[in-house]
């Protein structure tokens, strides 16, 4: 049976959760009315370029430490049928660190198959899986290119109708994959959001513990004073709230 103190306990320790664990937003260059304010970023299409394709990563900095959530961005097919550039491959999303200003490490990626009749700028969501921690005042990195960055165009929404609008640090590279980075520069950000669950802080953790104890001792003083009366109570609460121990449980019985 679970005493009043253990379910105290509990109580204490859920709202200390729940005050903690609402879903924030750590970067958000999504509009809230029309997605299309100018021809969007395209990525892939290496026959357009001349190179092994094109790809686009977009900087953000983080404003509070978080558990990664889920990550939008704001995409669409583009076509050139005269280069060959006419494929549906699936989008290609990471997530890296900051290594001097650029993309560094993978934290995680994302394959996202797109409906072939998204020729139209669609917000697309993923969910992250590891919910890798975000560090408050750390710069992280989103890049997005087709799995097959030559036959497949992808356009990535651009945040602001002209320049210098919604500004971020961009960097590019030419391969068609996640490396050989070129320079990066203050642009245009492409459109795209990133939330979190935040982190429950070690002074409410600490908190929460004090209380606990103190309501623990508070009911062990009470156990003895009843002792101390002659009261007829003959088990320490402190026992109860931790369990009955091995002899309460259910004996199977072995045939």
């Amino acid at each position: 049976m679970t005493t009043r103190m253990t379910r105290a306990s509990i109580i204490v320790l859920g709202v200390a959760s729940a005050m903690h664990a609402g879903v924030i937003t750590l970067e958000n260059t999504i509009p809230s009315g029309s997605l299309f304010l100018q021809p969007p970023v395209l990525t892939g299409a290496a026959p357009v370029f001349g190179s092994g394709g094109t790809v686009v990563a977009d900087a953000f900095t983080a404003p509070v430490s978080a558990a990664l959530y889920q990550i939008s961005v704001v995409v669409e097919y583009q076509e050139f049928p005269s280069l060959g550039v006419t494929g549906t491959s699936p989008m290609l999303l990471t997530l890296f660190t900051d290594s001097s200003n650029s993309p560094g490490t993978p934290i995680e990626s994302w394959t996202v198959p797109l409906s072939p009749s998204d020729t139209s700028l669609t917000i697309v969501t993923v969910a992250s899986l590891t919910n890798a921690l975000l560090v408050a005042g750390q710069q992280y990195w989103l890049s997005e290119v087709p799995t097959d960055p030559v036959h497949t165009g992808i356009g990535w929404g651009l945040a602001s109708p002209g320049y210098p609008g919604i500004q971020l640090p961009i960097a590019e590279t030419n391969t068609g994959v996640n490396s050989g980075w070129g320079a990066t520069s203050l642009n245009i950000a492409n459109e795209f959001s990133v939330s979190g669950t935040t982190v429950p802080e070690p002074a409410t953790l600490g908190i929460s513990a004090l209380f606990m104890l103190s309501l623990i001792g508070c009911r062990r003083a009470k156990w003895r004073g009843s002792r101390a009366m002659g009261g007829t109570a003959n088990t320490d609460p402190l026992a109860q709230a931790l369990g009955q121990g091995r002899s309460a449980l259910p004996v199977e019985s072995r045939t």
